[in-house]
């Protein structure tokens, strides 16, 4: 690993980018011309990224990938508008604090407070996992939301998001073990009456699997939310045919705007299963445009038909 202490004095660099370090932040410079900044796999001696957040002003662009060394960081750019953060450690808290911030993705583990400040948020992709506390300020301009996030965190994050009715496209996945996952409560209706305003919603494996087994214990309510969906992407695993043909029955008989759909099946369900359930969408549903495709953990989604 290389050891470097940050001490740069130039006055016009405007894109910096450090990989596999350890840094010491002791004697760096203010570098106001600084537009563009990455840190990756690097271990940095500023716990709380106060030299970081003086001497950097002007950011609009932050990388940090497996940045260890942080305890209780706190991120504070006036004029940060990208912002991709990997948190490698279990710092106690995250705060961030952008005024001007667009689009954030963040991978956290574990941490004890988050608290996001960015009013002009428009594109957010979360994951997280085992959180006591996430707080939300001023953003209410969310558009564009990805989730990724455990099973029994799930109606506490979206308890979070509630104000969040900009939001026009949801992508859903949920990660845990397995007997979580199928102890998980929570339908679809349920859902769209927290984001009622999507348009478009996708649904990774262990979302859909949540989905179907509510559905399959009490079916669906009526809602709002429902009425506004015009697109659904899925990756699903089709256990009973009868159930999963019954939910998406279902969700299109209550989502009369819902136009197009797009269905990835797991490459181990059997062929006859798949296209036994793909006939009958079809015949049954035939205003819609189905869109159909294969999955399978760690390899490419594959599209096998388009628009049929």
């Amino acid at each position: 690993m290389e050891i470097c202490n940050v001490s740069y004095s130039g006055h016009n660099l405007v894109k910096l980018v450090v990989r596999n370090a350890w840094l010491s932040v002791d004697g760096l410079c203010l570098m106001p011309t600084l537009r563009y900044l990455t840190l990756e796999f690097v271990r940095l001696d500023d716990e709380d990224l106060s030299r970081i957040n003086a001497c950097f002003p002007n950011l609009t662009q932050l990388s940090l990938i497996g940045v260890g060394g942080l305890k209780e960081p706190k991120i504070n750019f006036l004029h940060l508008t990208t912002f991709q953060w990997s948190v490698s450690n279990a710092p106690l808290s995250l705060i961030i604090c952008a005024p001007c911030l667009v689009d954030f993705d963040l991978r956290c583990i574990k941490p004890r407070l988050v608290v996001l400040e960015a009013p002009s948020l428009t594109n957010f992709n979360l994951s997280l996992e085992n959180t006591d506390e996430l707080r939300l300020k001023n953003c209410a301009n969310i558009q564009c939301l990805q989730l990724s996030v455990e099973c029994l965190s799930l109606c506490f994050l979206f308890s979070m998001f509630r104000h969040c009715g900009t939001v026009k496209r949801l992508t859903l996945d949920l990660v845990g073990r397995r007997e979580q996952v199928e102890a998980a409560e929570f339908g679809i209706d349920t859902l769209l009456d927290c984001f009622p305003n999507i348009t478009c919603l996708n649904l990774g494996p262990g979302a859909w699997h949540v989905m179907e087994n509510s559905f399959r214990r009490g079916g669906l309510k009526d809602g709002i939310g429902m009425k506004m969906i015009k697109q659904l992407i899925a990756h699903l695993v089709v256990h009973e045919v009868e159930v999963t043909l019954a939910f998406i029955s279902s969700v299109l008989d209550k989502s009369t705007q819902l136009s197009d759909v797009s269905l990835l099946i797991h490459r181990d369900v059997d062929s006859y299963v798949a296209g036994g359930l793909i006939s009958s969408c079809r015949s049954k549903f035939p205003r819609v445009r189905w869109r159909w495709g294969i999955w399978k953990e760690g390899i490419k989604d594959t599209w096998v038909s388009d628009g049929i």
